[in-house]
C-alpha cells in the first residue's frame, strides 16, 4: 500500500538525486529506526485546508481522526477494547488513545518502508521555511517527533525533570539514531549518539567497515567507559579518511572499494590530505594524525581480510593480503618516517617556559613560612 496518497502536498525523496540519497536503493542497510539524513517530513497546504492525517498500525492507513477510527473499525482489538471500558472524556481514555497515537506514529516514522520517505512531525512547519527531516529530533519520552529548537522545552515538559539541550538531543539520537543495522547497542548509545552532527560522521554510519570497526572497539574496551571518546575519535579520523577518498575516485562509495592493491597510493595521498601534508617542506601539520589513519586503515584491512576469510572467498583475500603486504612495506618510508622526524622536530623546537628568579624566590619564601609553622606546632 502506498501511504504517500493519503497526505497534503509533500517533499518526496523520489525528486532527491542519488547523490544526494544514496541509500534509497539499500533499505537492508539501515536499521529500522527513522529515514537517513536526507529523509524529507509530510508538510500539508494549511491555505488548501488538508487536515493532518495520523497513522493506524492496524490497517496501515493514514486517518484523520484517530480516536473515531479506533472505536468504529478496531473495536476487536485487545489496545482498543481496554479504552473502551472509560466512558467518553475520561482523563484516562483521551490519555491511552493519545500513547496508542504516539506509539503507531513512531513506528510509520521508524519503518521507509511504509513512511515512503515522509515523517509525520507533532507540529506542521510553515511552508516558507522549506524545513526537511534534519530539522526534527524523537522525543525519547514520547517519541513524537519536535523541531530541534524546541526539543529541550518539551523534554523538560514531558519528562518533568529540567534537561540541557545538549542532554535532550543525546538522549533523542540514542531513541532515533539513524545508522547501518549491524550496529551494536553500545556503539549507538555511547558513541555515535555522543557525536557531533556533521558530514564526518554521516560517511560512517552506513560504512560496513567503519560500523564494524567500531562494533570491534566497543568490544574491546566494553568495561572502561572512558575510551567512548578515543572511539569517536577514531571513527571521525575514519570519516575524515573517507571524504577525502571520495574526492580523489568519485567511484569509491565505501570504504571496502579502496581497499585494493591497485588504490594503494589514493590512500597514502588521502592520508596525507587528511594530515595536512606540505610536499614543498616535507612537513605534517599534524604528524600524530598521520599515524594514526596508516594504523586505522591497516587494522581495518585486517578485519576485512578475516572476513573474506569466513565467507571462504579466496580471490578478494587474497587482494586484501597483497594489500597488507603492501602496507607493511610502504608505511614504514610513506608515511611513518616522515612523521617520526616531524615529531622530533616540532619536540626540539618546543618552547619551554621556565620559572623567573621571583617565582623562585616567591616559592622558597613560602615555604620557609610553611616550615617555621611546623616547627611552633611542634612546640
Amino acid at each position: 500500500m502506498n501511504t504517500s496518497e493519503n497526505f497534503g502536498s509533500t517533499t518526496n525523496l523520489n525528486n532527491l538525486s542519488q547523490d544526494e540519497f544514496p541509500y534509497s536503493e539499500e533499505p537492508n542497510t539501515i536499521q529500522n529506526t527513522v529515514l537517513s539524513r536526507k529523509n524529507s517530513l509530510s508538510c500539508s497546504l494549511e491555505e488548501l485546508g488538508v487536515q493532518k492525517r495520523y497513522f493506524c498500525n492496524y490497517c496501515e492507513k493514514c486517518v484523520t481522526n484517530f480516536g473515531r477510527h479506533l472505536m468504529t473499525v478496531h473495536r476487536t482489538e485487545n489496545e482498543v477494547t481496554s479504552i473502551l471500558k472509560y466512558p467518553k472524556g475520561n482523563p484516562l481514555r483521551l490519555k491511552k488513545i493519545a500513547t496508542l497515537r504516539n506509539e503507531f506514529q513512531f513506528k510509520y516514522n521508524s519503518n521507509p518502508n511504509i513512511n515512503n520517505g515522509k515523517i509525520i512531525v507533532k507540529r506542521r512547519p510553515n511552508l516558507q521555511k522549506n524545513r526537511n527531516g534534519k530539522h526534527y529530533k524523537i522525543c525519547p519520552s514520547c517519541k513524537q517527533m519536535y523541531s530541534i529548537l524546541s526539543l529541550r522545552v518539551h523534554y523538560s515538559k514531558c519528562c518533568k525533570e529540567d534537561s540541557s539541550t545538549r542532554s535532550s538531543m543525546v538522549k533523542s539520537k540514542q531513541a532515533q539514531m539513524s545508522v547501518h543495522k549491524d550496529a551494536s547497542k553500545r556503539l549507538i548509545k555511547f558513541v555515535l549518539a555522543n557525536c557531533r552532527n556533521d558530514e564526518v560522521i554521516e560517511e560512517i554510519l552506513f560504512d560496513d567497515l567503519c560500523i564494524d570497526y567500531g562494533n570491534k572497539l566497543c568490544r574491546t574496551y566494553r568495561t572502561n567507559e572512558q575510551h567512548n571518546g578515543m572511539i569517536r575519535t577514531r571513527l571521525r579520523e575514519m570519516g575524515k579518511f573517507l571524504i577525502e577518498i571520495k574526492k580523489q575516485n568519485k567511484n569509491i562509495f565505501q570504504l571496502k572499494d579502496v581497499l585494493l592493491p591497485e588504490h594503494y597510493d589514493t590512500i597514502i595521498n588521502a592520508i596525507n590530505a587528511v594530515a595536512g601534508y606540505d610536499e614543498d617542506t616535507g612537513v605534517y601539520n599534524a604528524p600524530s594524525t598521520a599515524y594514526n589513519l596508516g594504523l586505522h586503515v591497516k587494522q581495518i584491512t585486517q578485519q576485512l581480510q578475516t572476513l573474506y576469510i569466513r565467507e571462504a572467498n579466496v580471490e578478494k583475500r587474497s587482494a586484501v593480503a597483497d594489500l597488507i603486504c603492501l602496507m607493511n612495506e610502504g608505511f614504514r618510508t610513506d608515511i611513518n618516517k616522515t612523521v617520526s622526524e616531524n615529531q622530533c622536530l616540532k619536540r626540539r623546537h618546543k618552547k619551554i617556559l621556565l620559572p623567573t628568579a621571583e617565582d623562585i624566590n616567591a616559592l622558597k619564601t613560602f615555604l620557609d613560612k610553611e616550615k617555621d609553622l611546623e616547627r611552633l606546632k611542634g612546640f
